[in-house]
């Protein structure tokens, strides 16, 4: 089974370097295109199972990649950022951010990180059994930067301080068998 995970496309908060976290906002009209520049590769996984977050810049990510949703699952919504909310990064204590990126830091009134992380968990894992009871070999998420970073290091192990963020529409893939699970593709975000 495959499992491959989409960041969305770019919103006019992410090129304002603005925190939105659940913050509804849409993608921006570059968003739309880098969406389109997928289609290609998401033609060739042919995911039997679409599930995107329930906010906007998600499901327009999915549409402008020509994707059908089958599901949005407002658990794969994006952390909870609390004070931080349409904060500008620069605006914010570097240390703090740099903190907050490692999963070693909470925002004032933001999601608690291992949380965080169950429900993503459980929104994956859900996902992963319908496919498994209805014999589909491929299932699409598509969230959100965050939510992708902590479901690689935590789901499978990767190490976040290592990695380097989900670029806006990167296609990523995971190939499960079993009991183990290969990192297949990462950021790919076509030509």
């Amino acid at each position: 089974m495959k499992l491959v995970l989409i960041r969305h496309g770019v919103t006019d908060w992410n090129a304002a370097r603005r925190m939105q976290g659940q913050t509804d906002v849409p993608i921006s009209d570059e968003g739309r295109a880098q969406a389109e520049r997928i289609r290609p590769i998401l033609e060739s996984l042919a995911p039997g199972y679409v599930v995107t977050s329930a906010l906007q810049r998600t499901i327009q990510t999915a549409e402008a990649a020509g994707l059908h949703i089958d599901k949005k699952d407002a658990r794969l919504n994006e952390f909870s950022l609390g004070e931080w909310e349409g904060a500008l990064i620069d605006e914010l204590v570097a240390e703090e951010y740099d903190q907050w990126g490692l999963g070693k830091f909470t925002p004032p009134g933001g999601e608690d990180m291992d949380d965080f992380f169950l429900r993503i968990n459980s929104a994956v894992f859900e996902a992963l059994a319908h496919a498994r009871k209805n014999n589909i070999d491929t299932v699409c998420i598509i969230s959100h930067g965050g939510v992708i970073r902590r479901y690689l290091a935590r789901g499978i192990g990767l190490n976040i301080s290592k990695m380097v963020n989900p670029r806006h529409a990167g296609v990523s893939v995971l190939n499960i068998e079993a009991e183990d699970i290969r990192l297949e593709m990462y950021n790919y975000v076509g030509v």
